[in-house]
């Protein structure tokens, strides 16, 4: 494996991420909010980020699986076992979306209509990506981010005409896809080769695991809103805000690591988890350098917010953040070397406690509880994820 490719993938992808993030949070997002109002906007940024959530889960979760077995099925063929799941997913999940639009935000049925067409867009996206992370074609991968967001921009000017916002990431997703399609046309159906490993059970484990690490994302909004209020919903974000932008840069990596593990096989995992540690910890330290200050300057300059009321949570705030996203890179290791049953067990546990311990904490102290419950579960779950994977790595050589 050439660190030199490596790299150069990860920066693609990075580069890939981090446009399509610039574009929403400092172009449309706010072109939107200019038109439709705040509190509009609130209701629509709500929206997205349940398709997001629920088309990451979906997407990314299959996209994993082909990928640790892309040696029992080949990368320039298509297979009915991953279309059959992929096609039985967006279903359920249209199902479960359009309760959740209907009951809570009482759409109507063109606009639950739209809905579930922009969440398959974005599931096919996300998984189609699959076949160029096999093959390490992560040019393709930055071309269509640029792709989208040249499209986003021609959704905006749609938009301005006929005032739905929905339109702005249709177009977008819309024009991903087909391009997406475009690249990919000389794919071919293959003959099904039964691997020794169940697809759909590792499927199931690993769409629930990656389903929780999402949910720990927003579970601010969720437990902070009904115990403490929308003020510390809010102070909430403004702390932690550069923090989540800047582990972007970390998260893409995730699948250029899986890409790499899946592809080159290697005798010395035990490498791979000290030398993904050491990077996990040098992106931490220069993310927290740069974090304070950034987080106060962008804060006075955008919300005009003055710094008592969040400075004292910057620190712990993003220390917590970043714990997270470099438990997420442990994990990406674990789904290829351990049990992802196991590792589903254990995301399982760790979340439902770090629930019921989060609203009892914040209860009794706050917004400061809050964090420290925060920090402290993010720093057990990466321990915990070194724990399982090293150990499997000791039974196997045992073995």
């Amino acid at each position: 494996m050439s660190k030199k490719n490596f790299l150069a993938d990860t920066m693609k992808t990075m580069s890939s991420t981090l446009l399509i993030a610039f574009s929403l949070q400092l172009i449309v997002y706010p072109f939107i909010n200019h038109i439709v109002g705040n509190q509009v906007f609130g209701e629509i940024l709500t929206v997205y980020t349940i398709l997001t959530i629920a088309s990451v889960v979906l997407g990314n979760t299959l996209n994993n699986i082909r990928l640790i077995n892309v040696k029992h099925f080949a990368p320039e063929f298509y297979y009915k076992k991953f279309l059959s799941i992929l096609v039985m997913s967006l279903v359920l999940e249209s199902f479960i979306l359009i309760l959740i639009f209907e009951f809570a935000f009482h759409s109507s049925i063109g606009e639950l209509f739209w809905l579930i067409i922009l969440n398959i867009l974005m599931c096919l996206r996300i998984y189609l990506n699959a076949f160029f992370r096999m093959t390490l074609k992560y040019n393709q991968i930055l071309w269509i981010a640029i792709v989208q967001i040249i499209s986003m921009m021609l959704g905006l000017g749609v938009f301005k005409f006929i005032n739905q916002w929905l339109v702005v990431f249709i177009i977008s997703e819309l024009f991903a896809v087909v391009y997406t399609l475009f690249l990919l046309r000389h794919l071919t159906k293959g003959s099904e080769s039964e691997p020794k490993k169940n697809i759909l059970k590792d499927y199931v484990m690993l769409f629930s695991t990656n389903g929780l690490n999402n949910l720990n994302l927003y579970l601010d909004r969720l437990i902070l809103l009904p115990i403490i209020g929308g003020t510390a919903v809010t102070i909430s974000f403004l702390a932690t805000f550069i923090g989540k932008m800047l582990a972007t840069f970390l998260y893409p990596i995730n699948n250029v690591i899986l890409s790499y593990i899946s592809i080159y096989e290697s005798n010395n995992i035990k490498k791979q988890y000290l030398t993904t540690n050491i990077y996990s910890f040098i992106s931490v330290i220069l993310v927290m350098i740069i974090c304070y200050p950034l987080t106060i300057f962008v804060v006075l300059l955008f919300y005009h917010i003055d710094t008592a009321s969040y400075s004292k949570f910057i620190i712990i705030g993003n220390l917590g953040v970043l714990f997270n996203a470099i438990s997420i890179m442990i994990q990406t290791l674990n789904t290829k070397h351990s049990s992802i049953t196991r590792q589903a067990n254990f995301i399982t546990l760790h979340t439902v406690a770090y629930i019921v311990v989060t609203i009892m904490v914040t209860t009794a102290f706050g917004l400061e509880g809050f964090f420290w419950a925060t920090l402290i579960a993010n720093v057990i779950k990466y321990i915990a994820l070194n724990v399982i994977g090293l150990k499997t790595i000791k039974v196997n050589v045992r073995e």
